[in-house]
């Protein structure tokens, strides 16, 4: 599987944002993409509990966070 079979309708349906910037080429994106598709990019979340936001938002401004947090409201 490689860039060319991308569904971009199914990027829609799930929500995924494709993000460029104007420093690389297109060569890069395509090259970042088939990474993508091949599973060479993993996100890093970490999903903690309310009780946490406090020590969250301390670790967001002091830059310690490594990828996303997502606070999940049932816990």
């Amino acid at each position: 599987m490689g860039l060319t079979d991308f569904d971009a309708s199914l990027a829609v349906v799930k929500g995924i944002k494709v993000l460029g910037s104007s420093t690389s080429s297109r060569q890069e994106l395509v090259e970042a993409l088939n990474l993508a598709v091949k599973g060479g990019i993993k996100a890093l979340v970490e999903v903690r509990s309310f009780e946490d936001i406090e020590r969250t938002m301390w670790e967001l401004k002091k830059g310690q966070v490594k990828g996303r947090v997502v606070i999940d409201l049932s816990k």
